[in-house]
């Protein structure tokens, strides 16, 4: 069976005129670190890593979006509690 670990590190960019996150995805067996500007840039960095094809099913997509819609979701519930 084949693991694959990442530290994924996301943040927002205030400053620009429209806030975005940024961040980097950490390839633990590796150490190499690959930084990324928007977070639709995640799926197609893991997949460099795991050696998966964003043309294969569906399913793999719809996975990997979930997650990222999972992140987003946090990341602006915790916004919003801190300006609270």
């Amino acid at each position: 069976m084949l693991v694959y670990s990442f530290i994924v590190r996301i943040w927002r960019q205030k400053r620009l005129p429209d806030p975005e996150y940024r961040g980097w995805v950490e390839h633990v067996q590796s150490g190499r670190r690959t930084p990324f500007h928007r977070l639709a840039q995640l799926p197609t960095i893991i997949a460099a890593y795991t050696g998966v094809s964003l043309d294969r099913p569906i399913s793999w997509r719809q996975l990997v979006r979930a997650h990222l819609d999972a992140i987003k979701w946090y990341l602006r519930r915790r916004d919003r509690e801190r300006e609270v």
